[in-house]
């Protein structure tokens, strides 16, 4: 269950922390301490990564994003990007609407201290002129087309020598978990009470 960041299996669980964080104001996505008590490690990754994932509703989910901490945005981008790596690669990301997270996704690997990742990205991105990859989903779905034209070669050729060094989401759990504890005020809207020994 935990492998795979699957909700626990208590929906009551899932269903109190979503009312919690209607109530709350929807521009802080932090959660309280208490709401990962007893939780594995897995299943805490995915409590904190919830609150700040697009429900598919909103006009611009780089807005919505935005208003989340440096750590949400990590933990959330990265979680997004594997889990189309692992289903499909690099290039189903970038072909995908989620491609517009590329520059947070950069950002959230160097954040994390996944540098080893962010360098496979990097080098694999080289096929965009000056590693820059468009925003705007056709723009940037064009832009690979040509690229791999002018290349002469076939997207999975390209890709998968990135993709075979990249797969396994769950090698980023001791990361997000070595993040989260460094910088819990980034995600649990309790955690300056905790330090200084208030409830």
């Amino acid at each position: 269950m935990a492998k795979n960041l699957k909700p626990p299996e208590d929906k009551i669980f899932w269903k109190n922390l979503w009312n919690k964080m209607k109530k709350r104001n929807v521009k802080d996505f932090r959660i309280s301490q208490k709401d990962i008590n007893g939780l594995s490690d897995g299943d805490m990754i995915a409590a904190v990564i919830l609150p700040i994932w697009p429900s598919g509703i909103e006009e611009d989910e780089l807005d919505r994003i935005s208003q989340g901490t440096p750590g949400q945005r990590a933990l959330y981008c990265i979680t997004l990007f594997m889990r189309e790596v692992n289903n499909g690669g690099i290039e189903q990301f970038l072909r995908n609407s989620s491609g517009m997270y590329i520059n947070e996704v950069l950002k959230g690997l160097d954040l994390v201290g996944a540098r080893k990742d962010l360098e496979i990205v990097k080098e694999a991105l080289k096929i965009f002129p000056d590693g820059e990859v468009p925003i705007d989903w056709d723009e940037r779905d064009e832009m690979l087309d040509e690229q791999l034209e002018k290349l002469g070669i076939a997207e999975i050729e390209y890709f998968d020598k990135f993709n075979e060094k990249l797969f396994g989401e769950e090698r980023f759990y001791p990361l997000f978990i070595e993040y989260i504890k460094k910088h819990e005020d980034e995600f649990f809207y309790d955690a300056e009470q905790k330090k200084r020994g208030e409830k």
